[in-house]
């Protein structure tokens, strides 16, 4: 004994309801398919207006004609998965769309309730000759899962990278999750944005930045070179805050240091014009002074 899940599309089951009836005339007999000629009207199946207007002979065929002759077909012509030993009776779903530099990678997430209140979590997803592949994952942001019994109810939660799993090849196997290799942990997914931002003020921010960013990053409009930027990464003093007050302490942190470094740049700047200006009265004065000039100072 086992169970499977199974994925089909309308377009296969509308093509089986659409097809013959089946039909065994005694117990003994063999399933055969109803002649059309014998399918009475309006055909069972078909929507009506008012279905008390339906003849007796429609309402006894529905009920002597369960089956239909046609099956329909698996999806990709075979279950999403199957187990043997295990009784699925919930299933629900979850649709996953990732665009990685135009290349779109769909997921279909499925999570199985079985009769012992187990949950078996199986994604699908497909190559790109159309080949379908599914895997059975070892499960579980604020996305969650609820399962319910009859006397408790419990929130499960969807995305648990780094606590399930820690190499590589098992963290890529989750849609939910993506492997970071300079931290080397597995973490969860987060499509789009962008990691260099050139800012108003001409300057640079590189988000999440790691000892391989460290370099020279130019900046260019129109083939034309407009600034540089030679960045230094030291991970071990600039290592990523883990919570989101050591954060603010940071920038906090930052910010003080950099006004300070503002203030010694306009106090620099302002000697530097001062020293210009005297330098600059010194030279006129010698310019209008004859070498053998005396000068006196009156005493009142």
């Amino acid at each position: 004994m086992g169970s499977a899940i199974c994925a089909f599309t309308l377009e296969d089951i509308d093509r089986a309801f659409a097809g013959k009836f089946k039909e065994q005339a005694t117990s003994s007999s063999a399933w055969l398919p109803v002649l059309s000629n014998r399918v009475p009207e309006p055909r069972p199946g078909e929507c009506v207006n008012d279905t008390a207007t339906l003849p007796d002979t429609v309402l006894n065929f529905i009920r002597s004609h369960p089956l239909m002759d046609e099956a329909v077909g698996h999806r990709d012509h075979r279950p999403v998965f199957y187990k043997r030993d295990v009784l699925f009776t919930h299933l629900v779903v979850d649709t996953l769309s990732y665009d990685v530099f135009g290349h779109v990678l769909d997921y279909t997430v499925y999570y199985a309730g079985t009769n012992t209140g187990q949950v078996y979590k199986v994604v699908q997803w497909y190559n790109d000759d159309g080949e379908p592949f599914s895997s059975l994952l070892d499960i579980f942001d604020h996305k969650s899962l609820y399962v319910a019994s009859d006397d408790r109810i419990r929130q499960i939660e969807l995305v648990m990278c780094n606590r399930r799993y820690d190499n590589c090849l098992r963290c890529v196997h989750d849609p939910y999750c993506g492997w970071d290799k300079d931290s080397n942990t597995c973490k969860a997914y987060e499509p789009g944005g962008d990691k260099y931002i050139s800012t108003s003020e001409s300057g640079l921010v590189v988000v999440a930045v790691a000892e391989s960013d460290a370099g020279r990053y130019d900046c260019q409009l129109g083939g034309a070179l407009l600034c540089t930027f030679n960045l230094t990464v030291d991970a071990h003093r600039c290592a990523p805050p883990g919570k989101n007050a050591d954060y603010h302490k940071v920038y906090s942190d930052w910010c003080h240091e950099f006004q300070k470094y503002k203030h010694a740049m306009k106090t620099w700047e302002k000697k530097q014009a001062q020293c210009s200006s005297r330098q600059n009265d010194t030279s006129l004065l010698n310019q209008n002074s004859h070498p053998n000039d005396i000068f006196r100072n009156s005493i009142d």
